[in-house]
């Protein structure tokens, strides 16, 4: 019987098993046996729990990277090439002359008459000089007081007594620095007459002309001022030259006839250059009458 329930826990799925029941199985043989003896059997059902496995399924999670392309455009650039300024610094470059140091001098005479002077810088030096001019009885002098002291005087000046002479002031006409003398040295109804001197070496020179005819080399430079009905003279320096303009009104009172002429100094003496002639109406200014600096007519 033992078997049996053995046989039935082995072979558990097999149908006279199911339930757990008990079956009595006679011997065929116990028929021939006085004494049959009962056994009771007790199978216990034994139940056998089954824990199925456990199937977890995971899904499968595919993941897909898609590439993404990130086109960054860079900044565009833009190089302004500034324009190359090429600066020149031009120094400019002054030479100041040693003071000149002439001769001691006697005062303007107590009796001197219509005395003018005026200050000029005649020796380059930027010290101030005195340009006097006076007259004493008949005699005209111009005399020049250097500013370190000393001076010198020329006695005569060539013109008549009674003239209205002054002394007008210093002007560089040549650009070296130190100023030439003009000097009034007379006038007539419509005119005022300047006459040039240099100064060099404590001597006071006249200017003279060296003209492109030479019919005046030689002749002492003195140059007509002023206005008429009809004719106009002037004189005009612009720092390297000297320059004269004369003109003529034509008959009907129209035009002007104008001649301007260039002089360049150099010494003592004043070279005459080529003149430009030109038409002008007479509607239009001829510009000033005298300029050279700040220069003014007494």
């Amino acid at each position: 019987m033992g078997r049996v329930a053995g046989w039935c826990v082995m072979a558990l799925v097999a149908a006279a098993c199911v339930g757990g029941g008990v079956s009595d199985v006679t011997d065929p043989t116990a028929a021939t046996s006085s004494t049959t003896s009962s056994s009771t059997s007790t199978t216990v059902a034994t139940t056998t729990t089954t824990t199925a496995p456990t199937s977890t399924t995971v899904a499968e999670t595919t993941t897909t990277t898609v590439a993404t392309t990130t086109t960054t455009t860079a900044p565009t650039t833009t190089t302004t090439t500034a324009p190359t300024t090429t600066t020149t610094v031009v120094r400019s470059t002054t030479t100041t002359a040693l003071p000149v140091v002439c001769a001691p001098l006697s005062p303007v005479p107590a009796s001197a008459m219509e005395v003018t002077t005026v200050p000029v810088n005649v020796d380059g030096d930027n010290l101030a000089d005195l340009m006097t001019v006076y007259r004493v009885e008949e005699t005209w002098g111009l005399r020049i007081d250097v500013g370190v002291g000393g001076g010198v005087v020329e006695a005569i000046l060539d013109v008549f007594a009674l003239d209205p002479v002054a002394a007008i002031g210093g002007f560089d006409i040549e650009g070296d620095g130190s100023d030439e003398l003009f000097v009034k040295v007379g006038s007539g109804a419509y005119a005022t007459l300047i006459q040039l001197f240099d100064f060099k070496d404590c001597t006071i020179t006249p200017i003279t002309l060296d003209t492109i005819d030479d019919a005046n080399d030689g002749v002492t430079a003195i140059f007509g001022v002023g206005a008429s009905i009809g004719t106009v003279s002037a004189l005009t320096c612009d720092g390297t030259q000297l320059w004269t303009l004369d003109a003529n009104l034509s008959d009907d009172g129209t035009f002007y006839e104008v001649m301007e002429v260039p002089y360049t100094l150099s010494g003592s003496v004043l070279t005459q250059g080529f003149g430009d002639g030109a038409i002008v109406s007479a509607d239009e200014s001829l510009g000033p009458l005298f300029s050279c600096g700040d220069l003014t007519l007494p």
